[in-house]
């Protein structure tokens, strides 16, 4: 050490430096006053595309190698590899071509895979396979539409526009009603890992791991972004900060700090997707704009989202959408997607216990007849969330109108509370 600081002061009347490389940032003391920094990131968008250009070059020659790429699907390919290093990408392209003799759109979830083997490193973080689209999500239209508008807010002619990455948001609503599955199919929308966080696992017993743990997790985060960070039921995870001093010294608070700052101020395209049950266990800065971009309410389907989820649900095992009729859509008028699915999935297993028979209405019926709904079990606590919501989140429906009178008011059963009952909240600019 004391060998190198004789050489820097002798080089300082030269033109010459010392240069030197490590993966790792661990300067000794002695040098840190002699030394500057130089960070390289991963490769940008363009040296991507630039990297994937010269790779389809290097096999256009080969017969046996076949390229079918559009311009889009060249895109999406590039935005997948994003959080990669060259050596991570083109290793991935070639296991892919090596596979299956040639590059096609089915490559991109090679490079997600890849992404997969660097979360697998973190023991804070899960991979969360984003295997269903939008045509598997009943209803929610004004949500659909907001993700399919920003599917192009992280590349860089977003950048170039101004318009800033995209933060996050919050989905609030009714226990089953969807907000899980939502997560997976906006990551196969955008063509982006999903990476589901247990705030739980961040919590550990020595003094100071909880804190560093934190810090991992958004560090890994950002090492594979454009990402989705998935935080499912947050008011379970970061519940208890009010009596963190009391109950662990702070560190909770602490922790829960170190997040929020992070959100914040994150510079990597890392899109925070939370899901909550109940708002009243979140802390209130949470929530505040900056932070979240929008918090959406995910109501009990209404009639139409309804017979969207039997379809889809019919149609998985293989059944005659048919079966919808307007009793079964009246008897399930409380019920949400999973109890839905439930009724699909018992009625099925009543046919194939009673002689491998076919499906029939009745079964429907007679399963949604035998059900009580979340929404008659836990109805005082459900009443009180939609209340809350009716202005203070945007609604994930699409809202219908009908004329009562002489009044156009919304049919979504949410709005204001009356006595012991939900009442239609009025539209005035539609009279």
């Amino acid at each position: 050490m004391r060998k190198i600081r004789d050489v820097v002061a002798s080089l300082k009347q030269s033109y010459k430096s010392i240069i030197m490389l490590s993966p790792i940032r661990k300067i000794p003391e002695e040098l840190t006053k002699d030394s500057v920094i130089l960070d390289f990131s991963l490769p940008t968008y363009y040296e991507l595309e630039e990297m994937l250009n010269l790779f389809i070059e290097s096999f256009e020659k080969r017969e046996d190698i076949v390229i079918d790429l559009t311009q889009e699907d060249k895109e999406a390919l590039i935005k997948s590899a994003q959080g990669l290093t060259r050596n991570e990408a083109t290793s991935a392209l070639l296991k892919n071509v090596i596979i299956t003799s040639g590059i096609n759109r089915n490559s991109i979830t090679n490079l997600l895979e890849e992404k997969n083997q660097i979360i697998k490193k973190c023991e804070l973080l899960d991979f969360y396979p984003a295997n269903s689209s939008f045509e598997q999500v009943g209803g929610l239209g004004v949500l659909k539409q907001w993700f399919r508008d920003r599917k192009n807010h992280f590349s860089d002619e977003a950048k170039e526009f101004g318009l800033p990455d995209p933060k996050g948001i919050m989905l609030l609503g009714v226990p089953g009603a969807g907000k899980s599955l939502c997560a997976k199919a906006i990551g196969a929308l955008w063509n982006m890992p999903v990476l589901q966080f247990d705030v739980g696992r961040v919590f550990s017993g020595v003094v100071g791991s909880s804190e560093q743990n934190i810090r991992q997790v958004i560090k890994m985060a950002e090492s594979v972004a454009p990402c989705i960070l998935f935080i499912d039921e947050m008011e379970k995870g970061f519940s208890g900060m009010q009596s963190s001093t009391f109950s662990d010294s702070g560190t909770a608070a602490r922790t829960f700090g170190t997040f929020l700052q992070w959100m914040q101020d994150k510079k990597k395209p890392v899109f925070v997707l939370g899901t909550a049950n109940s708002i009243h266990s979140l802390p209130p800065e949470f929530l505040r704009k900056g932070r979240f971009d929008e918090i959406f309410y995910i109501d009990l389907p209404t009639k139409e989202e309804r017979k969207e989820i039997f379809k889809i649900h019919l149609t998985k095992v293989g059944r005659s959408t048919k079966l919808i009729t307007e009793e079964l859509l009246s008897c399930t008028a409380k019920f949400v997607g999973a109890e839905i699915e439930q009724i699909v999935v018992d009625a099925l297993s009543d046919a194939f216990i009673d002689g491998k028979r076919r499906l029939t209405i009745q079964d429907l019926l007679n399963q949604s007849k035998n059900k009580i709904p979340l929404a008659k079990t836990m109805k005082e606590p459900i009443q009180a969330l939609r209340e809350w919501a009716s202005d203070r989140a945007k609604l994930a429906t699409d809202i219908v109108l009908k004329k009562d009178k002489d009044t156009w008011v919304t049919e979504t059963p949410i709005l204001t509370m009356g006595k012991n009952k939900l009442k239609y909240r009025s539209n005035p600019n539609l009279n």
